[in-house]
């Protein structure tokens, strides 16, 4: 699994380590920090070496989310093998939703869910064959959970 180069810092969070050591990928994008009022998804992608992608991000509610990263989680998104078993991909995936509290908070995505799978299309925020995540903006704290592959 490739470590981003550009992190300034190395996590600490429990979970954040846990989901990067868990997750054999290409490459995995995994953190949450504090963050002002009025932080935009393309703030958040920027942030973590992902491109910023406008009015393409697809909005998602928090258990659509949490839908989406178990997914994630647990499946290759090149060839659908199973990487994470589905209830600690779920448990994972919980978690890093509940990183950014119960008050209102807003997710996005490249990549959304029809019928519990990937859609096929997607817009890619990586130069990677494939990927897919979740942007977090909350109150006071921000953070991704990204993954890209190559098939």
């Amino acid at each position: 699994m490739a470590r981003d180069p550009k992190t300034k810092r190395p996590k600490t969070d429990p979970l954040l380590l846990a989901i990067m050591r868990a997750r054999e990928a290409e490459r995995v994008w995994v953190d949450a920090w504090s963050t002002p009022p009025g932080t935009t998804f393309d703030d958040v992608a920027r942030r973590a070496g992902l491109e910023p992608l406008g009015d393409r991000w697809e909005a998602v509610k928090r258990a659509a989310a949490v839908d989406l990263l178990a997914l994630l989680l647990h499946r290759d998104l090149a060839y659908g093998g199973v990487v994470v078993p589905a209830p600690r991909a779920r448990e994972f995936a919980e978690g890093f939703v509940g990183l950014f509290g119960p008050e209102e908070c807003r997710f996005a995505t490249n990549r959304p869910l029809r019928g519990g799978r990937f859609v096929s299309s997607w817009n890619p925020a990586t130069s990677f064959t494939v990927d897919a995540g979740v942007v977090a903006v909350g109150q006071d704290r921000a953070g991704v959970l990204w993954v890209a592959d190559e098939d």
